[in-house]
């Protein structure tokens, strides 16, 4: 299987996750060229956006966090740069929450959830490129 080269603009507001993420993301796709950019708020991870377009691929936000939320960070995602898939991960279970995201996500995975879940998710974006 031939290399993939991406970028994942990895979201969340809570250190531990984006290091446990981080982590196994790596060591997930260690056989492939991935570049992870890391932000810890929606202001940044817009600025991230707009500095490393059209490098980024591929962004997982967490709904809750400081500055832009995710929701409102997806919807301007999906508007100005079409080509950034949206994985948006969530503790809320309400299932009308669960349609509008999918109107700005490409996948929305229920918190907590498996790693397998993600990988999956990305698995299938990857496909898309």
């Amino acid at each position: 299987m031939p290399v993939r080269e991406f970028t994942i603009l990895l979201l969340d507001d809570e250190p531990t996750m984006i290091e446990l993420l981080r982590q196994t993301l790596q060591i997930y796709f260690s056989d492939d060229k991935m570049n992870l950019l890391i932000a810890d708020n929606g202001d940044a991870a817009l600025r991230l956006i707009r500095e490393n377009n059209p490098q980024i691929n591929i962004m997982i936000t967490d709904i809750s966090h400081p500055g832009i939320t995710g929701l409102d960070l997806a919807k301007i995602v999906r508007q100005e740069f079409p080509h950034i898939h949206i994985i948006i991960q969530t503790a809320y279970g309400d299932r009308d929450l669960h349609k509008t995201f999918k109107d700005f996500a490409d996948f929305v995975l229920q918190k907590p959830y498996k790693l397998p879940d993600l990988f999956n998710a990305i698995e299938n974006l990857l496909n898309h490129f």
